[in-house]
């Protein structure tokens, strides 16, 4: 019985980038995978994480529409993350819903989650000497501006065109 090839699709196409494509996603799925791991104990998505620590950094009250330009997503899906990160008493939304600030429960569970990150993130930091990771950041940042349609913004201007 013949074995399927690793990686073979119809991403086997292009000169080999639907190979490199497919070990990308590969990569980013275990680390996703990973770094999911790190924040269930603290009961936190990526998204619902990612968002805190924004709050945090940002020391004072942010427009949610910020975030969701900054992140390329509905300005509705940001609202989600933030009312159900709300009902925790993680975040407060101001009067008009349209402005978020952090809790200091919240500030404890974004340092707690970091701390818990740690791991994730040296493991993929020992992957590369760092040389390597500039190399690689820059890479990544390449795609967008050759490839317009993979810019954060891309879906959610694309739905917003659409009829």
């Amino acid at each position: 019985m013949s074995q399927v090839p690793h990686g073979a699709s119809v991403l086997s196409d292009h000169g080999g980038a639907g190979a490199t494509l497919f070990e990308v996603l590969e990569v980013a799925d275990r680390l996703y995978e990973r770094v999911a791991q790190a924040l269930a104990p603290g009961g936190l998505t990526f998204a619902a994480y990612e968002l805190l620590a924004q709050l945090r950094e940002a020391k004072g009250p942010v427009r949610v529409d910020d975030f969701a330009d900054a992140h390329g997503c509905a300005l509705a899906t940001v609202l989600d993350v933030l009312h159900r990160l709300e009902a925790e008493g993680l975040v407060a939304m101001q009067a008009d819903r349209l402005v978020a600030e952090l809790t200091p429960l919240g500030s404890a569970r974004v340092l707690d989650c970091s701390r818990r990150l740690h791991a994730p993130l040296a493991e993929f930091a020992a992957a590369f000497d760092a040389r390597e990771r500039v190399a690689l950041s820059r890479l990544l940042r390449r795609v967008p501006r050759r490839a317009p349609g993979l810019a954060a913004g891309a879906r959610r201007r694309a739905s917003a065109s659409d009829p």
